[in-house]
């Protein structure tokens, strides 16, 4: 204390007041060094009074040696540029809060002033002298702190003279009248005066017929015996905590959680059996208020009987939609745990011990709606992932399954992390086309009910509008049952399938559209169901049936179309595309060849060598222009053709056509044979 070196590294004064006074101004702070994030820094001011800094600096060393749960709770002292500077718990004024405490807040603050001014006399051998409203101080949680220690005095050092010098800065209201009388005080009495006059400053604004048990009577001995002129006639404070204001069961139940450590385990066990029946009775803003970090505490989440009967029903909010017995309900609404309990939740989630985390992972279903998304992604997120490096098998099974919870709120791409992917397919059948994936069966079924009441209804319309003939109202032949098929006669079915030669195409056919009529059959069934219901709950009149039926009948397809001779065989369904053949324009025509016959050819050799006398050699003068005695006349050197030259002319003519027609063939062989062996290559690959 005393130096500029003690000052907490990351601390933020907020540079609006709170409370001046005096001697110093009262700040909120945040520190990042800090175990508390959230400070209150009390700053002497700048003044040339001599006792500015002093002030302070007296209380300061009292907080730093008097320690109480219901003192207030000093952090770190140090001067800066001669001002000096006091770090302490996070607290409001009283006077700033004073009007939104209930009278259970109040009844429970003065049992912690109480008890801290008890300490003081009874351990520390000390007497305040300042007790009043500028002197306490509230916590977040509602809890009362006693401050002002800057006028404590051992009673072995208290002397007319202290009080005197500090009289101008004491609540003059909260001083004994022995002070004035010059007579001999007891250090108590002055202490025991001043909370007489607290207790009536705090209940000033409430009526005495409050529905608290014991305070009219406590607020007459406030009065009438704490503020006696005489001291020796002033209680005792300690006889004052047997006064039925302070054994109300919301200060049992709060005194017994602030004094846990005390109790044995039979205590405990007893005492946490019945708790939350007795919690029941006090409003939840009470309860969450007050009690919320006492319900939360270190030792109540680690005893077993705590976790068996109590904390079920304090971290589990309220659900509207669930309907629960009152006796399993849980003690909090929504808004009260969001607001009271979460951040109790949050802090809890930075405790690095196993059970305690276990314990809030085994309530995490229940209570992390309560989050705001960014509280699970600031807070709870990097708490839970630090929970998947641990050793122990149980909080990372554990921690998983919270993880899981997440998955829904946050996404998984923020829970997990990373590149994602779609590694996995719907395996299930396509009957997107029948029914779509979010329509529930039972929809259909209620849509096809309404559609059938639909219809009879206007058939009942057109059928008083035009009352039908009585023809009409005729039922038709029932068809013929499954099997009836039987009957037919063996002999005409032979015959008909003698006849009929697409009766395979037909089967086949039959096969390859199992698949369409397997889609159908969802939704036929679910069509007949609809039907079938609704022709049990609602018969028709002979009216109504005669409409349906005739409605049935025109829906109804003809029978003859149905007959396998009348119905054409629907080309197979192709499974797979057509090959193409790519050699098609490659193949060739081969026709066959017209030949000659040999008598035919021979008898038309002698018919033209018999009237003609000529040969393939001769030359007709007569269309050349020659005259008879010119051209070749008498000198020809080659000779005349005899019959016998013409003979062999025409047997060489013949062997020369059978050769060519040969040889013709023989290739036109080989072209189909060369075909074909490709065509089969072709087929092989």
């Amino acid at each position: 204390m005393g130096n500029e070196g003690s000052m907490l590294p990351g601390l933020d004064i907020d540079s609006k007041s709170v409370e001046n006074t005096d001697e110093w101004t009262l700040h909120f702070a945040t520190s990042s060094s800090s175990a508390s994030p959230n400070l209150s820094v009390f700053c002497s001011r700048q003044t040339n009074h001599v006792n500015s800094n002093n002030t302070l600096e007296h209380a300061i060393k009292n907080f730093r040696i008097y320690r109480h749960p219901n003192i207030l709770k000093y952090i770190s002292s140090w001067t800066h540029q001669g001002q000096l500077y006091m770090a302490t718990e996070s607290v409001s004024p009283l006077s700033s809060v004073i009007e939104n405490h209930t009278v259970f807040e109040i009844c429970l603050g003065l049992h912690d002033i109480l008890k801290a001014i008890i300490f003081l006399h009874e351990k520390a051998l000390c007497s305040h002298n300042n007790i009043c409203s500028a002197s306490i101080y509230v916590t977040s949680d509602g809890s009362w702190k006693l401050g002002g220690l800057e006028f404590l005095s051992r009673f072995s050092e208290l002397t007319p003279d202290f009080l005197q010098k500090a009289r101008a800065r004491r609540y003059e209201k909260a001083v004994p009248p022995e002070e004035d009388a010059g007579k001999a005080i007891d250090p108590k009495s002055i202490d025991s005066f001043a909370f007489g006059v607290l207790v009536e400053d705090v209940f000033r604004r409430f009526p005495d017929d409050v529905e608290v048990p014991g305070i009219k009577e406590f607020r007459e001995i406030a009065k009438k015996q704490l503020q006696s002129l005489e001291p020796s006639l002033r209680p005792k404070l300690p006889q004052l905590l047997i006064q039925p204001i302070f054994n109300h069961t919301f200060v049992t139940i709060h005194d017994f959680l602030s004094e846990l450590p005390l109790k044995s385990d039979d205590e405990k066990s007893l005492f946490f059996r019945g708790l939350v029946d007795q919690l029941r009775e006090f409003p939840e803003v009470l309860l969450a208020s007050q009690m919320s970090a006492l319900l939360l505490s270190r030792l109540v989440l680690l005893d077993k009987t705590a976790q068996e009967h109590l904390l079920p029903s304090v971290l589990r909010p309220q659900n509207p939609n669930c309907i629960q017995d009152e006796g399993n309900l849980p003690l909090f609404s929504m808004n009260t745990f969001q607001q009271y309990i979460v951040p109790r939740i949050l802090h809890i989630f930075s405790v690095r011990d196993a059970q305690v985390r276990l314990l809030l992972l085994e309530h995490f279903e229940h209570y992390c709606s309560a989050f705001s998304k960014n509280e699970l992604c600031a807070k709870v997120l990097p708490e839970l992932l630090v929970g998947i490096k641990d050793t122990s098998d149980t909080i990372v099974a554990s921690t998983l399954r919270a993880l899981a919870i997440l998955v829904p709120i946050l996404g998984s791409s923020t829970v997990i992390g990373g590149k994602r992917a779609r590694l996995f397919t719907d395996g299930r059948p396509n009957i997107s086309g029948i029914i779509h994936k979010s329509q529930p069966v039972t929809s259909l079924i209620d849509e096809e009910r309404q559609h059938i009441k639909e219809q009879v209804a206007i058939k009942n319309n057109v059928a008083q509008e035009a009352p039908l003939p009585l023809s009409i109202t005729e039922l038709p032949e029932r068809p013929s049952p499954d099997g009836g098929e039987d009957l037919v006669l063996t002999s005409q079915l032979d015959e008909e399938t003698d006849n009929w030669s697409d009766w395979d195409v037909n089967e086949a056919q039959a096969s390859a559209g199992i698949d369409e009529s397997n889609e159908m059959t969802v939704l036929g069934s679910i069509v007949r169901e609809g039907h079938l219901v609704e022709n049990i709950s609602a018969p028709l009149s002979l009216a109504q049936a005669s409409a349906v039926m005739a409605t049935s009948r025109n829906r109804l397809p003809d029978l003859t179309s149905l007959d396998i001779k009348n119905s054409g065989a629907a080309p197979r369904k192709q499974s797979v595309a057509e090959e193409i053949d790519f050699f098609q324009d490659m193949e060739p025509v081969i026709s066959k060849p017209k030949l000659l016959p040999l008598d035919t050819f021979h008898s038309l050799v002698d018919s033209t060598a018999s009237n003609v006398n000529l040969s393939c050699f001769d030359v007709d003068i007569t269309t050349n222009g020659f005259t008879e005695g010119e051209a070749w006349g008498d000198n020809e050197d080659w000779g005349d053709i005899s019959d016998t030259d013409l003979s062999q002319l025409s047997q060489l003519s013949q062997l020369s056509l059978l050769s060519l027609l040969s040889l013709l063939s023989l290739l036109s062989l080989l072209s189909l044979l060369s075909l074909l062996s490709l065509r089969a290559m072709s087929l092989a690959d």
